[in-house]
């Protein structure tokens, strides 16, 4: 599972469930797009008015969320959502969470670090969102005892 690989960059509980809960960091993460075959480039940069309003030298990357039913009410002419997977990038390196007041957002910054993994129609994202989210631990024990159990066994954190 996803969130699996997202508990194991963290060394201690408090950290990981402060991100579960309040970043939704939650393993599963989405790229609303036009584009059905969606392929990762380098030159990716937030293109609506907010990211446009910093002006040059604002924040350049990808794009992605926990939340794709969120990003489908802001980008009706988006058809597809890419799945990214994000396990081998590290927060505060090679992405970073933002809050501009449009819901859960996630800059990747280096596009090496992370890759796609589907890409499929964005009712169907929004249906594997909502399933994903019912098999996601609901409560803080559920929680901590998934965090141990992803990390039994491993040293040090990934990131």
């Amino acid at each position: 599972m996803s969130l699996k690989r997202e508990a194991q960059k963290y060394d201690d509980f408090e950290e990981f469930s402060r991100d579960y809960s309040w970043n939704l960091m939650r393993g599963r993460y989405w790229h609303v797009t036009s584009d059905p075959d969606f392929k990762l480039k380098k030159e990716y940069a937030p293109c609506d008015a907010s990211s446009l309003a910093a002006g040059p030298g604002g924040t350049c990357g990808l794009m992605v969320s926990y939340t794709p039913e969120v990003w489908a009410a802001y980008f009706p002419k988006r058809e597809y959502a890419a799945e990214i997977d994000l396990s081998g990038a590290c927060k505060g390196v090679d992405y970073m969470i933002v809050d501009r007041g449009f819901g859960h957002e996630i800059f990747v910054l280096n596009i090496d670090k992370v890759r796609v993994l589907s890409v499929m129609p964005l009712k169907e994202a929004v249906r594997e969102s909502d399933r994903y989210n019912e098999v996601i631990p609901q409560s803080e024990e559920a929680l901590r005892k998934f965090f141990e159990e992803a990390r039994k066994g491993q040293k040090e954190r990934r990131c």
